[in-house]
């Protein structure tokens, strides 16, 4: 609840923390929309579009007028905005319910206004973070897709604990008995409030955490990318030296040629190299 019913500024913002197992009322917010974002632990989002998770490195926006409730299970830092739609860019985008890569940046800047007053003033320093965090906002890339979330409470934290763990091992069978339920109504309650069973929306979070934690590694690799190419290249130079050493026996080290003289020292090598000897015939003989 807020104690306004316009906010007192175009962006407004939350530094709550909140016990395991919260859960909030079903609500809307007629005048402004809300970024939810967590400093800590995570959000389930829960709409008739369908739901979101927001971890700490992701936010979801949630455009004014949309009927919604939230649910954190596990010991979390609330940090959400209240957003005043005259401030965002025009287009269709912030009027979509959708989920957002979170920048270092933005998160930076979230985080420094969090324990700053609300009501700040105009111009100020405070005023000129929110403006950058305004504009930074568009430039965040959209990410995942709704995912349909049961209703059921024990249905709810057996889909966060898989959200939170989405290879785990456990079976159906092992769930059931956690639950205090039977396979049948698991997955009859599943059908009927999700739309799809149990195990294809176990399957579709397992290939969306996939596909994000290989994005993960393209952008690790992307940013490692000089390093990375250095250890192969002396990995491919030590390999070259063995293989050499084997056909040729001591060589001088190869480790002191310049990379760019590499290709001929190759070459030198190569021309005084011997065929193996071969224990297999020639051809012809008996």
């Amino acid at each position: 609840n807020v104690p306004f019913v316009r906010l007192p500024r175009p962006v407004f913002w939350f530094n709550d923390p909140f016990e395991a197992g919260t859960w909030s009322d079903l609500h809307r917010h007629e005048h402004w929309g809300e970024l939810a974002f967590m400093r800590s632990g995570y959000m389930v989002i829960c709409t008739e579009l369908g739901n979101y998770a927001a971890p700490p490195q992701r936010a979801v926006w949630i455009p004014p007028g949309l009927t919604h409730e939230w649910y954190i299970p596990e010991p979390s830092v609330d940090n959400a905005l209240y957003i005043m739609p005259h401030v965002l860019p025009p287009g269709p985008r912030f009027q979509r319910y959708h989920a957002m890569e979170v920048s270092p940046l933005v998160r930076e800047l979230i985080h420094a206004l969090a324990p700053q007053p609300c009501d700040y003033e105009e111009p100020g320093p405070v005023a000129r973070m929110v403006s950058v965090l305004l504009d930074q906002l568009p430039l965040l890339p959209e990410v995942g897709f709704p995912l349909p979330m049961p209703r059921d409470r024990r249905l709810v934290a057996l889909c966060t604990a898989l959200l939170n763990e989405p290879d785990s091992p456990e079976t159906i069978r092992e769930w059931c008995t956690r639950l205090g339920m039977s396979e049948r109504t698991l997955a009859r309650l599943f059908q009927r409030q999700t739309g799809e069973s149990f195990g294809r929306w176990r399957q579709r979070i397992r290939l969306h955490h996939a596909h994000s934690r290989h994005g993960d590694v393209l952008a690790q690799r992307r940013h490692n990318g000089p390093q990375l190419r250095l250890r192969l290249r002396f990995r491919v130079h030590r390999r070259l030296q063995e293989t050499l050493r084997a056909h040729a026996g001591p060589t001088r080290p190869l480790t002191r040629t310049p990379p760019s003289r590499l290709f001929d020292t190759i070459i030198s090598h190569a021309r005084t190299l011997k065929p193996p000897s071969s224990h297999r015939p020639h051809a012809g003989t008996t």
